[in-house]
């Protein structure tokens, strides 16, 4: 029977699809291309849990996703990497890369001017730069996925140190879409960040009535004067972008309006 269900479709040559989970607190995002898969954080653990084991690879099942072709680790938190042991058991072979306090975990460290080409997508490490010195959330590793229709940027828990390096060392950041630092802390997302970003959304990766209150209020002010949609996990489920050649799609949500954060709806 498995035979006979539809394989969901694969982005198009040139274009590229970002799925951001909703793991709760914590980040695990994942980048398909024509026939190549990424997955950015893998999610937060607890004893005897993950989100990788309830979110993510049910997800990839159900997209068909039989390995994946890389892994990036951002930081060392276990809210960002608790489910890596997971996922490279059940999808062993993908080579992994991550930031401060990841690199022994991951393999190899991320640094800035890595780059490659999956399927007309250019995919390149913007941060940390060799020599780097950073607490274990500047640390993180920033990903740019860029294609004929959009670009992506994926920053981990970077804070305001690790974005002014971070602008430094770019000449433009003009993107559609920002996966929010720090899932919307007020040590992140600042002025000169969003002001280079200009994107048309924003996500916040975080849970329900989180402790520490992110999204903060006044960095989703700051996002939306730049004229950027904010969007999050908590409060519209996963999120889908869809960058087919000739530009973004609107973004599929998978909690309806009529659905309160703290119920598992079905759409």
């Amino acid at each position: 029977a498995p035979l006979l269900w539809p394989v969901p479709d694969r982005p198009p040559p040139g274009g590229f699809e970002l799925r951001v989970f909703d793991v709760g607190h914590g980040l695990a995002v994942l980048v398909r291309t024509h026939r190549r898969v990424l997955l950015y954080d893998t999610g937060p653990a607890w004893t005897g849990s993950a989100a990788a084991e309830w979110t993510v690879l049910p997800a990839l099942r159900a997209l068909g996703v039989r390995r994946l072709d890389a892994v990036v680790l951002s930081h060392g938190h276990a809210d960002h990497v608790g489910g890596f042991e997971i996922i490279r058991s059940r999808l062993p072979g993908a080579p992994a890369w991550g930031g401060h306090g990841a690199e022994d975990l991951a393999g190899r460290p991320c640094r800035a001017g890595q780059s490659w080409h999956w399927d007309g997508v250019r995919f390149t490490m913007l941060h940390p730069h060799e020599g780097f010195l950073g607490g274990a959330n500047e640390g993180s590793c920033v990903l740019l996925v860029a294609g004929p229709g959009g670009r992506a940027l994926l920053t981990g828990d970077i804070e305001r140190r690790g974005e002014r390096t971070l602008l430094r060392a770019s000449r433009s950041l003009r993107v559609d879409l920002v996966v929010a630092p720090h899932h919307g802390s007020n040590t992140s997302s600042g002025a000169r960040l969003v002001a280079a970003t200009r994107p048309a959304a924003v996500v916040f990766s975080t849970n329900w009535k989180n402790r520490w209150g992110f999204p903060a209020e006044r960095v989703v002010r700051r996002w939306q004067a730049a004229g950027a949609q904010p969007l999050s996990t908590e409060r519209h489920g996963e999120l889908v972008f869809s960058f087919a050649p000739g530009g973004p799609g609107a973004p599929r949500r998978g909690r309806g309006p009529g659905c309160p954060p703290w119920l598992d709806c079905v759409r």
